[in-house]
Parts: structure tokens; sequence; C-alpha cells
């Protein structure tokens, strides 16, 4: 089985964009900052490959969430080939990844409202299994920008992003789990939205379900997994009579 590496998933956090990476001014110096993808371990957090993580400082709230990205700060000389545990101060407040009741990948489609930005090959460097249940993706869709930071939470409440997989479609010899993304938007009162900006978040799903389905028609575990979704990037709009999906085929790194 494929294991990610502490390191790694730093790195990957770098690459996706939405993590803090530096290092101090000097060839001395091991002070890092960076961005990981932690899961919640009540008092502290753990990465994809079971190092522990130990906030020093800056955990002001108590977290009721499974899966986080925190970005931390760390004396880069205390981590060694044989740690199992890294003392970080926290540079912000956790930001909790979980999907919303019922997102997590589930035989009963919902039909998509609006299409997701993009779904493409740019994106796989954001792809982590954080384990073989567990896939954190990066997500880009339309939204309504505003400068008030209440009503933009407002709005990003609004967005769902539900993972659905056919069980009927599943085939004895299949080597690819395929997953669609629904983007659904559910709007209060009859004002049409305009959403001219695009954002990203990141989601941790739960593969397990999706996973056991394909096991029990195929009785092996998938070679890749393939997302789909409808997307436009011209747009807040999906497109009039268009069926095609836009797709990302991932590899799945693990064994029976």
């Amino acid at each position: 089985m494929k294991q990610m590496k502490f390191l790694l998933v730093a790195l990957m956090a770098v690459v996706m964009s939405v993590s803090v990476t530096s290092c101090m001014n000097g060839d001395d110096n091991n002070i890092v900052q960076r961005g990981i993808f932690v899961k919640n371990d009540y008092t502290s957090f753990v990465a994809a490959d079971g190092i522990k993580i130990v906030p020093s400082s800056g955990m002001n709230t108590l977290l009721t969430g499974t899966y986080y990205y925190i970005a931390c700060q760390y004396d880069m000389s205390q981590f060694t080939e044989n740690s199992t545990s890294l003392s970080v101060t926290l540079l912000g407040e956790p930001i909790c990844i979980d999907p919303k009741s019922g997102e997590n990948p589930s035989s009963s489609a919902r039909s998509a409202t609006n299409p997701l930005y993009a779904l493409s090959s740019e994106l796989k460097s954001g792809m982590i299994y954080f384990d073989k249940n567990t896939l954190i993706m990066p997500i880009v869709f339309w939204y309504k920008s505003d400068s008030d930071s209440e009503k933009v939470n407002a709005e990003l409440a609004k967005h769902s992003f539900y993972l659905s997989y056919d069980t009927e479609a599943i085939k004895a010899d299949d080597t690819k789990l395929v997953l669609t993304i629904n983007h659904v938007v559910t709007e209060s009162g009859e004002e049409k939205v305009k959403r001219e900006t695009y954002t990203s978040i990141y989601k941790a799903y739960t593969l397990t379900s999706a996973l056991d389905a394909f096991f029990s028609k195929t009785k092996k575990v998938p070679e890749y997994i393939v997302l789909q979704a409808k997307t436009n990037s011209s747009e807040d709009k999906l497109k009039e009579n268009d069926e095609k999906y836009s797709t990302l085929e991932l590899e799945y790194p693990f064994d029976n």
C-alpha cells in the first residue's frame, strides 16, 4: 500500500495554493510555515502518515469536526526521520473541510442546479488521499463575492457538492470507479443571484460506500477513480442540451 508522508502532505498543500509556505531568511534558520491537511484528534491532530501534530499555541476553540486544514509554523530541526510527533504553532484557526450532511458518496444522485467552474487536470495536484477511504479534493465554483464576510458566509452556505455513484452501471470487469460531483445551490426567495466570481473550497469525502459498491460487483478495488461534473468556465449556468461531463481521472494507489 502506498503511504503519503508528512512532508509530501505539506508540499501538496503548498501546490494547492491555499497554504502559507515560507522559510525565514538565513541558511541556519529552520523555522518554516506550511499548510497541512490533518485529522482532528481532540487536543492535537494527525497527519496522513500518522505523525501527531501538536499545537503549542493558537488553539482557541473546541473543534468538533473530523478533517481540517491548518496553517502552522514549526522548527524543521525538531523533525527527524524517526519523529512520531511535531510541535507547531497555529497561524490561524483550523478550517474544517468536512462535507455537509448527505454530501458523501451515495447511490442516490442529486441533480445539479449549477455548474462547477472547472474540473481539469490542473486540479490533480490538489487531490490528496488522506487514507484509503478519504479523498481530499479542491472544488472550484462560481459564487457571489462581497466585501462583507457575513454575506460571503451566507452565500457559501447555499452551495452543496454531493457525490454520487451508479451501482447499476458498475460491471464485473470495471477498473474505474466513477463519482459524479453534483453542485446544488439552494436559493432563498425568488431573487436571481448573479455569481460572476469563482473560488475554491476543499472537501474531505469518505469513499467507503462507493468502494464497497464497486467491490461487491468486481471483487476488487478500483485502479482509478474518475470524477465527473457539469462545468462552465464562462458563466454560472448549466449548458443547455449538453449531456457531456468534464472528467478527471486519478490513480487509486491502494491494494485490496
